[in-house]
C-alpha cells in the first residue's frame, strides 16, 4: 500500500467550508462508492473473495450470534430488531464488492481538489449486497453531532450546510448506478443500526472482562463479522481511485476501465 498525501475529514458537518464545498465532497464520496460497487467481479478475478448470494441473510444471523455472545443485559430495542430483521430480508439482492466500513473519514481527499485519492480500512471488505454499504454510509445522519466515537449530522440544517439528506444521498446513488429507487431503504438502515450496536456491545463486553484491545471476547475469540475463510483473511484489498487501479493481494493490477462500468 502506498503513502498518500491528502485530507481526511473527521467531522461529517465539514466545519469551515461553504455550502458548495460540502455539496461537492458528498457528491464525490457518493461517486467513489459507486465506483467500488461497479467493479466487475469476474474481470477482476474476485469470484472467490467472499460467498455469493444470501449476503444479508448470513449477516443478520451472524450479528445476532455476535450480539448474543456479548450480551450483558436485555435491551428491548435490540430484541425487537432480532425478531424483526430475519422476517424482512429483501428477497432480491445483487452481489458486488462491498467495503464494509465506507464512510467519509475513511476517504483520503486531494490536498486542494475535491477528489478522492484513496479509500482506507478494507478489513471488512467481501462480496455482498451493495445497499448494505450505502446504508452504513448514511448512518451518520442518525448520529448526534456530539457522539464521541463518531460525530453525526442529526438535527443539523442540512440544506443550509449544502449537505444532502439521507433520502437525497440514496437518490444520488441510484442515479449514479443507473438503478431504480431503493424501496426497502429502512430495512438496510435498521440492519446497519443493529450491526453497529452489536459491534459496540462486543467492545463493551470486552471492556468488562479487561480484554479491551486484545480482540477477544469472554470465550477467548472475537469475530469481526466478515464472511471469510482463512485464505480471505490473508489477503488485503486496496482501491486507489486516483490511478484507477484495483488490486487484490498478489493478483495482477487491473485497469478500472476493464473491471468496472463507469457510473453515470
Amino acid at each position: 500500500m502506498e503513502y498518500l498525501t491528502g485530507r481526511i475529514f473527521k467531522d461529517p458537518a465539514l466545519p469551515g467550508m461553504d455550502a458548495k464545498q460540502r455539496h461537492d465532497i458528498y457528491t464525490e464520496m457518493n461517486k467513489v462508492l459507486c465506483k467500488i460497487h461497479s467493479v466487475n467481479v469476474q474481470a477482476a478475478q474476485l469470484e472467490d473473495y467472499g460467498k455469493q448470494g444470501a449476503y444479508i441473510q448470513r449477516q443478520v444471523q451472524m450479528w445476532i450470534i455476535q450480539y448474543r455472545s456479548s450480551e450483558t443485559h436485555t435491551i428491548p430495542s435490540m430484541e425487537r430488531l432480532i425478531e424483526w430483521l430475519p422476517h424482512h430480508v429483501p428477497p432480491n439482492q445483487i452481489t458486488t464488492v462491498v467495503h464494509g466500513d465506507f464512510r467519509l473519514d475513511n476517504l483520503i481527499f486531494h490536498p486542494e481538489k475535491v477528489e478522492v485519492l484513496g479509500v482506507l480500512d478494507w478489513e471488512l471488505s467481501t462480496l455482498g449486497d451493495p445497499l448494505s454499504d450505502l446504508a452504513y454510509n448514511c448512518m451518520v445522519y442518525y448520529f448526534p453531532p456530539d457522539l464521541p466515537i463518531h460525530k453525526g449530522l442529526k438535527n443539523y440544517d442540512l440544506k443550509a450546510l449544502g449537505i444532502p439528506t439521507a433520502e437525497e444521498y440514496f437518490e444520488w446513488y441510484c442515479d449514479n448506478m443507473g438503478i431504480p429507487k431503493v424501496e426497502n431503504r429502512y430495512f438496510y438502515m435498521a440492519f446497519s443500526c443493529f450491526r453497529s450496536a452489536a459491534i459496540l456491545q462486543g467492545v463493551y463486553k470486552r471492556s468488562l472482562t479487561d480484554l479491551a484491545g486484545e480482540g477477544a471476547d469472554s470465550s477467548g475469540s472475537y469475530d469481526n463479522g466478515k464472511d471469510s475463510n482463512t485464505e480471505e483473511q490473508e489477503r488485503g484489498i486496496y482501491y486507489n481511485v486516483n490511478t484507477k487501479l484495483f488490486k487484490v493481494g498478489k493478483k495482477s493490477i487491473y485497469s478500472a476501465t476493464n473491471c468496472a462500468s463507469s457510473p453515470t
